[in-house]
């Protein structure tokens, strides 16, 4: 005999959750269609505001609220960085690699972040550890060879300079942008 899944009241399941689901307002304003298994899947919780009836627009209504909630209070360091780590990437909101409409965002929270970086090598290799840090390293890129001969320094000092100037600090930042971000849902009753 298995024991019912335990049922909390809340907007979200956690604060990943809805982070994760402030971060793809754009791609629902798109009319990003989620997959079967994911309108299907039964996290074990049952959302309230509106219960578990809760149309699509009033989700989406409490996912944008949720998202300027969040880049209201949170600074600009620890909001560039959630958009970097959970912001859907664009090839996934069912747009081309080339679409400008959310670029703008995306830039604009790469460039606050390599600036809160030290970067005694190029900014160019800062921003391809950054890019490698955040996953969103464009398919066949990402390779360490790629900067081999591109340099004076070997592979080894550049991967050592990634680990200790950009990954470490990174995640320091995200983090405290977690962090940061719990204490604020929770202070709105949303998890």
């Amino acid at each position: 005999m298995s024991a019912a899944p335990l049922l909390v009241d809340t907007v979200y399941k956690d604060h990943i959750h809805a982070i994760r689901c402030a971060l793809s307002v754009s791609a629902k304003a798109m009319g990003h269609v989620a997959a079967k298994w994911q309108r299907d899947y039964q996290a074990g919780y049952r959302v309230s505001s509106a219960g578990p009836d809760m149309s699509r627009a009033e989700r989406f209504t409490q996912d944008c609220m949720t998202r300027l909630l969040l880049h209201r209070n949170l600074s600009r360091e620890h909001w560039a960085v959630l958009v970097i780590r959970f912001a859907p990437p664009l090839q996934a909101q069912g747009r081309a690699v080339g679409d400008q409409s959310e670029v703008g965002e995306m830039e604009e929270a790469m460039r606050i972040c390599l600036a809160h970086l030290t970067h005694p090598v190029s900014q160019e290799f800062t921003g391809w550890c950054l890019l490698r840090w955040s996953q969103r390293m464009p398919a066949g890129r990402g390779k360490w060879v790629e900067w081999e001969g591109k340099t004076s320094l070997s592979l080894r000092t550049l991967h050592r300079y990634s680990s200790e100037n950009i990954y470490k600090p990174m995640v320091t930042l995200e983090n405290a942008a977690i962090a940061r971000a719990k204490d604020l849902l929770e202070q709105a009753a949303l998890i």
